[in-house]
Parts: structure tokens; C-alpha cells; sequence
């Protein structure tokens, strides 16, 4: 199975079927620590850019929702987007 490199990232627009219309949203893959973090979600400027840890073998895959200057514990077009790219690009 084919996994996205550390550092690997997508663009996703939310809440469309036509590309360049809705919501961006930025999924990062990798380890980064929270200053990291928060500049890549500086540099991508987008309302939410969620970051995918690591992939385990089985069961829910751990991410970090960031919207400008900070984390959020929880939302939920964030939490669907990364599951979205790793369905349609990985296979997984």
C-alpha cells in the first residue's frame, strides 16, 4: 500500500464538486512540532490546514486541525478530508 510522504500536502475544496469553488482546505502529511504547525498554517493561509501524524495499520488515523494562529480540538470537515485524500490517493 502507498502512503503520502512526510511533507506531502493537498488542497481540497470542501463543500463543491467543481474545482477552484469552495472552501480550501490544506491536508499536510508528516511530524511537525506546534510551531511548525502553525507556520505551515500561516503559509498556506487557508481557513483550516489539518495535519496527518501517522498512518497506523488499523483503526482511526490521528490528525491536528489548525485554523489561523491556532490548533482546534475537533471539527468536522477537517476531521473528513483527510480520510477523503487518503481514500481517493492511496488507497487506503
Amino acid at each position: 500500500m502507498t502512503r503520502p510522504e512526510p511533507g506531502h500536502f493537498f488542497i481540497v475544496d470542501v463543500f463543491t464538486t467543481e474545482p477552484y469553488q469552495g472552501n480550501p482546505l490544506a491536508v499536510v502529511f508528516g511530524r511537525f512540532g506546534a510551531d511548525d504547525m502553525l507556520a505551515i498554517e500561516r503559509e498556506m493561509n487557508y481557513s483550516e490546514t489539518v495535519f496527518v501524524e501517522d498512518i497506523p495499520e488499523a483503526g482511526p488515523v490521528p490528525v491536528r486541525i489548525f485554523i489561523p494562529g491556532t490548533a482546534l480540538p475537533f471539527a468536522g470537515q477537517p476531521k473528513r478530508c483527510p480520510a477523503a485524500v487518503l481514500r481517493w490517493e492511496f488507497g487506503v
